[in-house]
């Protein structure tokens, strides 16, 4: 019988295996109607910091439910070989009864007992057809295949939307995921002030060294509309220029194209 009990520990395994990835995909689709369903309440009704932190927490909460109703009960639950076997035979018809029989009369099986040659013989028969038992036969994946498929759909779905409507998903996102933040709420747009340019100097002899005493013009253009006169200052430079006080020159206004 230990031999038919190891077989029977892959059937479990793989059992579990197949529970909890369906129970994941499960917990993956109900976790992201939890954010549909808060994006509605928020869009709708606009709560406040106090609601919002309520609506995470619940939805937290419920996906803690779900995954230890899907994926931690399934792992932890305790399925007795008798059931295993009694599983393995509606699924495959390759024992004919005998490792039902062999689970049932097996591992209580004396050998003082009358019987005891009889269940030796159906021992020997559901071992031999253990051997050639594919664990794989007796594993349902039509469930797995279901909800892995819907939450693939789910997921694609959400990223689509993500796409269409980046600014507002990501807003009310950020209300519900982030709820304790406050939310800076955009004011009207501010004209942005003009650049001012730099004044621009010429000369109407150019970059060039001057003769004391010969006159020259000098422009300068201005950023903006003064406000009261325009005065040029300067000084000498020169050796003394640090000593020099500086000169005012009052500009004129003159038209030019």
């Amino acid at each position: 019988y230990r031999l038919i009990a190891k077989q029977l520990a892959r059937v479990r395994r793989a059992w579990k295996r197949t529970a909890v990835l369906s129970g994941m995909a499960i917990v993956i689709v109900e976790a992201l109607g939890i954010p549909l369903v808060a994006f509605l309440i928020d869009v709708l009704f606009r709560p406040g910091k106090a609601g919002r932190i309520a609506i995470l927490a619940v939805g937290c909460l419920a996906v803690l439910c779900f995954a230890a109703k899907h994926v931690v009960a399934p792992m932890l639950r305790r399925i007795p070989d008798k059931q295993l076997a009694l599983y393995v035979e509606e699924h495959s018809s390759e024992f004919e009864g005998a490792l039902l029989a062999a689970t049932e009369f097996g591992p209580e099986a004396l050998p003082d007992d009358l019987d005891y040659p009889m269940v030796q013989s159906i021992l020997r028969e559901a071992e031999l057809r253990a051997k050639k038992f594919d664990v794989r036969s007796a594993v349902d994946l039509s469930r797995l295949r279901k909800y892995g498929a819907l939450a693939a759909l789910v997921c694609l779905l959400y990223a689509g939307i993500g796409v269409l409507f980046p600014e507002p998903v990501a807003r009310h996102a950020k209300r519900i995921l982030v709820p304790w933040e406050e939310e800076v709420t955009p004011g009207p747009a501010e004209e942005a002030e003009p650049a001012i340019p730099p004044l621009e100097f010429t000369l109407s002899h150019g970059n060039t060294k001057l003769l004391r005493g010969t006159s020259f013009a000098l422009e300068a253009t201005l950023s903006r509309t003064p406000a009261g006169p325009v005065n040029f200052h300067l000084r000498p430079v020169g050796a003394k220029a640090a000593e020099t006080k500086w000169q005012v020159v009052p500009m004129e206004r003159v038209e030019k194209l």
